[in-house]
């Protein structure tokens, strides 16, 4: 069985980055909820986004400043 964190940076080597970008509404339907879904498991397991950083691409890298209001 794969961990949480197995499976998180299985979802950030898969996930579809681009997806915003589609004219294809079932597309963008299942990058939105991908997206949805890695926000939820960067929260719990990677809060400083070291993890998400080794796969997002130069323009979706994050710092946890950005989650502050």
């Amino acid at each position: 069985m794969h961990s949480d964190l197995e499976q998180y940076i299985t979802h950030l080597k898969n996930h579809d980055w681009w997806f915003d970008y589609t004219e294809d509404f079932s597309v963008w339907m299942g990058g939105r909820k991908s997206w949805e879904i890695l926000t939820d498991r960067q929260e719990a397991l990677d809060p400083d986004f070291k993890i998400w950083n080794q796969y997002a691409p130069d323009e979706m890298k994050r710092t946890p400043k950005e989650n502050q209001v």
